[in-house]
């Protein structure tokens, strides 16, 4: 089973600080298709990519629910900057004004 932990280490070290710019560069590490948004074939895609070979579809499923705010059956920006707990960047931009 993969948790949150393992979700994110994938790509970064936990304990790192991320700018704007690297945590779009971690989330272009699982948009592997460059649509802008993360899917279960994404996060296979990614996994793989990282080695991580015994994943399977239904850990997958579960992630995207996770943080699949939307409930669209896919993860966009903004819900992957609230895996961090940032805000979505619509509501960093009116609180600039």
């Amino acid at each position: 089973m993969i948790n949150y932990t393992e979700f994110i280490t994938a790509a970064v070290q936990i304990d790192q600080i991320l700018n704007e710019e690297q945590l779009w560069s971690l989330f272009k590490k699982f948009d592997v298709d460059n649509t802008d948004y993360i899917t279960t074939e994404n996060l296979m895609e990614a996994f793989h990519r990282q080695g991580r070979q015994r994943v399977n579809q239904t850990e997958l499923e579960e992630i995207i629910k996770l943080h699949d705010i939307e409930k669209n059956g896919k993860i966009d920006f903004n819900e992957f900057r609230e895996i961090f707990g940032l805000k979505p960047k619509e509501i960093l931009n009116a609180d600039e004004n």
